[in-house]
């Protein structure tokens, strides 16, 4: 998912891109486990808490660093179930400026950490516009 050399080197951000990496998998865990064994879920989710601490107890030393925890920072607050757990699901509908807040600063890190891309395509999806906004991208 990630070309782990060229963040490092562009960067240095090798600890969070490392630790960003497990958290990802351990979402994935959580989302499997979530089917029956709920105990084994909270274990899980426990263990991804444990590593967002330490990413955030992580000095960034670039932008790829810096988009990653923009990125964590978004998922805590979009949370909601998607099929990939370490994704972002689609924004809720309607004029929210923190919704449109969350999308600008979700296509700015997706700009420094290109391979997050994946996980943000369903909340970079133009949902949020509005009739009057559409007009207005017509316009530009």
């Amino acid at each position: 998912m990630f070309d782990e050399k060229t963040l490092v080197e562009r960067d240095g951000d090798a600890a969070i891109l490392e630790l960003f990496r497990a958290w990802c998998e351990v979402k994935r865990i959580y989302a499997a486990r979530l089917d029956g064994d709920e105990e084994g879920a909270n274990a899980v989710d426990d263990c991804a808490l444990a590593i967002e601490r330490r990413i955030y107890k992580t000095p960034a030393s670039g932008a790829a660093g810096l988009a990653l925890k923009a990125y964590l920072l978004i998922h805590l607050h979009a949370s909601a179930w998607t099929e990939d757990m370490a994704a972002l699901p689609e924004p809720s509908k309607g004029d929210c400026l923190d919704n449109y807040l969350a999308q600008s600063i979700i296509r700015d890190t997706v700009r420094f950490a290109p391979e997050l891309e994946p996980l943000a395509a369903d909340f970079l999806k133009d949902v949020l516009l509005t009739p009057q906004d559409r007009a207005g991208k017509a316009i530009l």
